[in-house]
């Protein structure tokens, strides 16, 4: 009788943590669809088309993205197919939808995977995250290959923890043809075939598994830019040189407010208390998190500030849950006991 009342409840909040994933998803798109400091689908239209045609608008690296064009082009192909009459924009919004729930999902598991198990903490994270993602729309698309890029670094933090380290080889080669920040996917495996005190290999099967990977992310990196041509990183309103890059966002101050509203004061929290994190969020975070900041600054439009979705989804959202999570069991132990956080382990 428990074990039915136990399922029955299992059930319900199961469909209820995705119908809050539609929710979140819908409302995102919505805001995208509509936010007035993006770029309007009349462009995004036209910026497909020249990338279909192997002609993008700035070349290098928007043509070297080829796995969200492609996917996007096979929605647009399968919406024309269905009998009904429906407005030019639907598959752009299908598929942002679609990769929203996806994100969702695998940031569920992955949450869990370090060990957060509260329920509604779990929940919060993703609200969180929902409305990162809606309020970064700065001089943004749909964006397609940013989104795929926070879920294939989610689903290699599930898989690391999780499942099988063969499968970040595959993660990785479809990761790789989506965007080329996802390079650091490989080393989140490699950072787990060590034990660090004192330093030895502890794991080969998974030192041979990331060395794969890397292979992978390189043979493919390069294959795409020889298929399409190799062409020099194009300069972005004539700023072209890593100082000049930095000079810029650092001065723009509408990279201020718009990093707000992407990050809030999540990592600021979250780093204060870095000694606390799952041990794996303290290698990945110190792995991903100062190059990341750094190469975009330098190389990027920083006040897009979209780009720093991937380090808030991956390690700043989670390691701020696990935080919360251990400050709440602190309090309900008595004052002079030692407490002693759970720690996600490398692997399973």
């Amino acid at each position: 009788m428990l074990l039915a009342k136990e399922r029955e409840e299992s059930v319900t909040y199961k469909l209820f943590r995705w119908a809050i994933f539609i929710l979140l998803s819908a409302y995102i798109v919505y805001e995208q669809a509509i936010s007035c400091i993006g770029v309007g689908m009349e462009v995004q239209l036209e910026r497909h088309a020249r990338f279909m045609a192997g002609n993008a608008e700035f070349f290098n690296p928007w043509q070297y993205r080829i796995l969200s064009g492609y996917v996007l082009e096979g929605f647009i192909q399968l919406f024309k197919a269905i009998p009904l009459q429906l407005h030019v924009y639907t598959p752009y919004f299908a598929l942002r939808f679609l990769q929203n729930i996806l994100i969702f999902w695998i940031g569920w598991h992955f949450y869990k995977a370090l060990k957060i198990k509260n329920w509604y903490l779990l929940l919060t994270g993703l609200l969180l995250l929902a409305f990162n993602m809606s309020n970064s729309n700065w001089k943004a698309d749909m964006a397609y290959n940013t989104y795929f890029d926070i879920f294939f670094y989610l689903l290699a933090g599930w898989i690391i923890l999780k499942a099988h380290p063969a499968w970040i080889i595959p993660v990785t080669a479809l990761a790789v043809l989506n965007r080329e920040t996802s390079g650091f996917i490989p080393f989140m495996l490699l950072l787990t075939a060590f034990s660090f005190k004192p330093l030895r290999l502890e794991r080969k099967d998974r030192l041979w598994y990331s060395l794969a990977a890397l292979l992978v992310y390189f043979v493919f990196f390069i294959a795409v830019r020889w298929i399409y041509g190799i062409r020099p990183y194009e300069a972005i309103h004539e700023i072209d040189t890593p100082i000049e890059f930095l000079r810029f966002n650092l001065s723009f101050f509408n990279m201020y407010p718009q990093l707000i509203g992407t990050l809030g004061i999540v990592p600021l929290l979250a780093i204060l208390g870095f000694r606390r994190w799952p041990v794996y969020l303290q290698a990945i975070g110190l792995l991903i998190v100062p190059f990341w900041v750094l190469v975009h600054l330098v190389k990027s439009m920083a006040m897009e500030t979209r780009l720093f979705l991937v380090p808030q989804a991956l390690i700043f959202i989670p390691a701020l849950l696990s935080l919360i999570e251990w400050e709440w069991k602190k309090s309900k132990l008595s004052s002079n006991a030692e407490v002693v956080p759970e720690k996600a382990q490398w692997y399973q």
